[in-house]
């Protein structure tokens, strides 16, 4: 299973936009049917949450 669909990938592509080798992938990307988003490092963040009830959430209390 190659994971396209009809209407082709979404890329999230990790660098500089005016970098050759991100141009280089956009363009490889688009001429394949596929799209893509430039996302610089320095702009990247995440975030973990728990989920309730799950063994990592503290908030949960069990009762014995």
């Amino acid at each position: 299973m190659r994971g396209d669909t009809a209407s082709g990938l979404h890329v999230a592509v990790l660098g500089d936009p005016d970098g050759w080798h991100v141009r280089r992938l956009m363009a490889a990307l688009a001429a394949r049917g596929h799209t893509g988003t430039v996302v610089r490092w320095a702009d990247l963040c995440a975030e973990v949450r728990a989920v309730a009830g799950s063994p990592a959430d503290t908030t949960a209390r069990e009762s014995f």
